[in-house]
């Protein structure tokens, strides 16, 4: 087998889910789009929420469709993964934006001062 058709092989593998993952993604931007705390857009934080909801629709997106099928059959997410691939990928949106929001709040303290803060939190 050579590389190429390896490579044909993943994209193929993972491509509808990662496209999915994107579409999701870029429904929840209109939601809740990455803003700095001016109000300015933040390309970087986007890139990083955009990141971890195709990398959770590529990698739950099969684990997710079974559970749905075994607990609803009637829904049939087998026939239609793409929703429930999109679906998947909107909980590491919202926690990305979780961590980047608790990151922008401490912005400017020293690595103590962090911990602290982490102690206190937990």
């Amino acid at each position: 087998m050579s590389y190429e058709a390896g490579g044909i092989a993943l994209l193929k593998m993972y491509g509808f889910k990662a496209i999915c993952g994107a579409v999701g993604v870029s429904m929840l931007y209109l939601a809740l789009p990455p803003l700095n705390k001016d109000g300015s857009f933040n390309r970087k934080e986007f890139m990083f929420r955009m990141a971890a909801a195709i990398v959770f629709s590529t990698w739950l997106g099969d684990w997710f469709v079974s559970v749905v099928d075994g607990v609803l059959p009637m829904v049939k997410a087998h026939e239609f993964p793409g929703v429930f691939y999109a679906a998947i990928g909107a909980p590491a949106w919202f926690i990305t934006r979780g961590i980047a929001v608790w990151m922008h709040n401490r912005e400017g303290k020293d690595i103590g001062e962090v911990i602290k803060d982490v102690k206190d939190t937990v």
